[in-house]
């Protein structure tokens, strides 16, 4: 992986190799994904947590995230050509902190740790005739052990002064950081999202609006997005009343995802700012489904008695359920045992605009024999007016040596989110 030089940079080089977006990022996070943009585009710096998280979540060590280590190949690299007897002085030599903080950065910094340390200094000259008291008093009543242990305790008293000033200068460092990113924002708002998808045509269409941090009156903008295979495609803002740049119906190729960017022009000066990822996925496009079975057993028999279903809309996109079909699938096979229409939640959206139905089960799925080790899943296939298919997985059942044993739709989601038929399932 190629080293980036900022903080945001590594954390989009990491969350590209993980094969995560800005949203699915946010959301292992608990963060927006206008926070990851952010962090990205080196606007702003992550909480300390947010850094451990990621550095779990991406495997590598914080210091790597930060660029204060090497990543894990550029030290084993280093420890083979010492265990090759390599002379160092004659070894590529090593690169450079991947980043390192302005002049006015650094200047800040210093004048901060300055005050800091004298003021440490202060406080510790005034309590320094106490200890040597304190200490004077133990060399005549402690010996031995005693004396020792108080040393160490002085010791590790004045190396925690020591690493209370450090973390407290990193501390000012990260805000002095960020204080400055802040003022080099040429935006203060902006948002992005996915108006709707053309699954023939192999294209999205964007709605994208930004608020300049500063108003000029002959400022124009130009946003652009570039997608996994390198494509680049630009659209012209158009200035609105409430302040915004603002570019609507803009057809973006789907092709895994768009890195989206603005460059704002004003006083014949152009710069550029980097705005959030969004998905070219048309399976991050779908209708939101949720939902289980109630089954009994009886003599090797599995029952059937009720039906949970609910469909949402998607939040941006503009879909319409066209049709579902329930089915159980047995022993991992990609033919149905068992298939058929549900026609009522079809008309159940034409009505509401969404699915929320308790359906009693034997109406529609029979009763299904299950000899010992054998398996049955059952699914719903959701189709909508853009042509897209997808299973949703409403439970499975095994038969364990006599006993049934059932996994509930929630935990089917979460280990096949993908699901399709004749997939491997463990409901071991």
């Amino acid at each position: 992986m190629e080293h980036a030089k900022t903080l945001g940079g590594r954390i989009q080089a990491f969350r590209k190799a993980a094969g995560l977006s800005q949203e699915a990022l946010g959301e292992q996070l608990g963060v927006s994904r206008q926070a990851v943009s952010r962090w990205e585009s080196d606007a702003a710096v992550p909480e300390l947590e947010k850094l451990i998280a990621m550095s779990r979540l991406f495997g590598v060590t914080v210091g790597v995230l930060l660029g204060v280590e090497p990543p894990a190949e550029d030290r084993s690299t280093s420890g083979q050509n010492a265990a090759e007897g390599k002379d160092p002085d004659t070894a590529p030599e090593a690169e450079a902190p991947v980043h390192e903080l302005t002049d006015r950065e650094l200047a800040a910094v210093e004048a901060i740790a300055e005050k800091y340390l004298a003021a440490q200094q202060a406080r510790s000259s005034r309590k320094w005739p106490l200890v040597l008291l304190a200490a004077g008093m133990a060399l005549l009543l402690l010996a031995g052990s005693a004396l020792w242990n108080q040393l160490q305790q002085i010791r590790q008293e004045l190396q925690a002064v020591e690493a209370t000033t450090g973390q407290q200068i990193q501390s000012i460092t990260g805000q002095i950081t960020s204080i400055l990113a802040e003022q080099n924002n040429i935006i203060d708002d902006y948002t992005a999202f996915v108006e709707d998808y053309d699954a023939a045509a192999g294209t999205m269409t964007l709605t994208v609006r930004v608020r300049p941090a500063a108003f000029s009156a002959d400022a124009q903008a130009v946003f652009t997005a570039c997608t996994a295979s390198g494509e680049r495609r630009s659209a012209e803002a158009v200035r609105t009343e409430d302040g915004y740049f603002q570019a609507e119906h803009w057809a973006v190729p789907m092709d895994g995802y768009a890195d989206l960017a603005v460059t704002i022009t004003a006083g014949g000066v152009s710069r550029s700012e980097a705005l959030e990822t969004l998905s070219a996925d048309p399976a991050d496009y779908r209708l939101a489904a949720e939902g289980g079975w109630e089954t009994s057993w009886n003599a090797g028999t599995v029952y059937f008695s009720g039906l949970t279903l609910h469909i949402d809309p998607h939040p941006s996109v503009p879909l319409e359920l066209e049709q579902v079909e329930l089915a159980v699938f047995p022993n991992g096979s990609a033919e149905p045992l068992w298939s058929s229409p549900l026609p009522e939640a079809a008309e159940l959206w034409r009505r509401h605009g969404y699915v929320q139905a308790y359906l009693t089960a034997k109406d529609y799925m029979p009763a299904i024999p299950l000899g010992k080790g054998d398996e049955i899943l059952a699914a719903a296939k959701i189709t909508d007016d853009h042509g897209q298919s997808f299973w949703y997985l409403l439970g499975g059942a095994r038969n364990d040596d006599g006993d049934l044993r059932t996994t509930d739709a929630l935990a089917l989601k979460s280990a096949c989110p993908n699901w399709q038929p004749g997939g491997h399932v463990n409901l071991r």
